[in-house]
């Protein structure tokens, strides 16, 4: 082999362990990366189920809330309920007693005695107080009618807040089923094996390198093939 060749065997092996050497400080570097990347998300996981079990807890707790409250607010709504009879019979009852009071006003007003009206005191009486019957059975009637639309209001209400509890305990039961923490437990696993891959390819090329590159020098000076310059 000619000088020349020689030098450019040596280039070559020297190239070769240079590359193998920057290969392997890559994969070392990487390895470290691996370590501490994992470490974090490993962290970041762990803190995330921490948090995902006490938002789990407080999303129970909110649940059972607005049951509680759905109940309160259809047991609320049976007594309204059970208060708009009531109401309607003293509605009607005031009703027919502001009649009676103004056929006793017309009645009194109407006795004369010799000319005189003796029960006309009486009679206007009579019709004050069925003026301000009067008064009083629309202000119950009013109170029945709102009372039948806030029976109304609190059974959708209650309806509602059922709806919603049931929601919150489908995402309680997503929360608590360890769905998300085994996601993210195989995403991270994911990451490692890739990285691990990545340190693999470029350390086995770099172990490669370097071993021919060794191998080179040694048949260089050993004077094998490598080395022989007779040629």
């Amino acid at each position: 082999m000619s000088p020349q060749s020689n030098r450019l065997l040596r280039r070559l092996s020297t190239g070769l362990v240079v590359y193998g050497a920057v290969g392997i400080v890559l994969a070392v570097l990487m390895i470290g990366a691996i370590v501490v990347l994992t470490g974090q998300l490993d962290t970041t996981v762990r803190r995330v189920s921490d948090n995902l079990d006490t938002i789990s807890a407080t999303v129970d707790k909110t649940a059972t809330a607005l049951d509680q409250s759905s109940s309160t607010s259809a047991s609320f709504a049976a007594t309204i309920g059970q208060a708009g009879p009531t109401l309607q019979k003293v509605d009607d009852t005031l009703s027919a007693t502001v009649t009676t009071l103004h056929e006793l006003e017309s009645t009194a007003a109407g006795v004369s005695i010799l000319g005189q009206t003796p029960l006309a005191s009486l009679a206007s009486r009579f019709g004050s107080l069925a003026d301000t019957l009067e008064a009083l059975q629309g202000q119950v009637s009013t109170l029945h009618d709102n009372l039948a639309d806030n029976q109304a209001n609190l059974v959708a209400l209650g309806a509602s807040l059922s709806d919603v509890a049931v929601q919150l305990r489908q995402v309680d039961a997503i929360l608590g089923s360890g769905e998300i923490q085994d996601s993210l437990g195989t995403t991270v696993a994911v990451i490692r094996w890739l990285m691990v891959l990545l340190v693999v390819m470029f350390a086995v090329p770099a172990l490669v390198a370097i071993y021919f590159g060794v191998w080179i020098r040694r048949q260089m000076a050993t004077g094998g093939p490598a080395g022989d310059t007779t040629a």
